[in-house]
């Protein structure tokens, strides 16, 4: 029996615990490394732009994403620019999208894929995402979008420029 203060009671203590007590545990880590640490690339998609629209312009639009939803296509990163817009879809949605535009002014283009560059707390990271749009626009091909979120970066792109931005940003194949 050991007595209240004795080094026994006591086992969580340092300089009293068994070397293998004392011993750290692996550490779990709970926050991802800062700066860019993964390039995700999605390829099989298309952009597709809309227009130019007559006034009323909200009402062109919602007219194109009935027409689209009706043939089932699904619709990413739309943006409305004046009197047009523009999206982008699978290409596999191709011929179903020419169904749904048809009588309208359109173009689309396939063979783009979907880079999405990742980072913990981007937007916090001073001049990380200036960076990362300068080494993307460096490749000399042309973006068809940009987005943000918190922790990554979003390009639409030509197939094979996508291809060098995931060796030349992410660092590794």
């Amino acid at each position: 029996m050991t007595h209240p203060g004795s080094p026994s009671s006591q086992p969580f203590r340092r300089e009293h615990a068994r070397p293998e007590e004392g011993a750290r545990a692996a550490e779990t880590k709970f926050e991802r490394e800062r700066g860019i640490d993964r390039v995700e690339v999605r390829k099989g998609y298309a952009t597709v732009s809309v227009g130019p629209f007559a006034e009323p312009l909200e009402q062109a639009r919602l007219d194109v994403l009935r027409r689209v939803a009706m043939q089932q296509v699904s619709v990413d990163y739309l943006k409305l620019d004046g009197p047009r817009m523009s999206f982008v879809v699978a290409e596999s949605d191709l011929q179903s999208l020419a169904t749904a535009l048809e009588g309208l002014e359109h173009q689309s283009r396939s063979g783009r894929s979907v880079v999405a560059i990742h980072a913990a707390n981007m937007r916090d990271e001073e001049g990380l995402i200036a960076k990362t749009i300068s080494q993307v626009m460096l490749t000399g091909d042309e973006v068809d979008h940009i987005g943000d979120m918190h922790d990554r970066v979003i390009f639409v792109l030509d197939a094979a420029t996508a291809d060098r931005v995931r060796l030349e940003v992410g660092g590794r194949e």
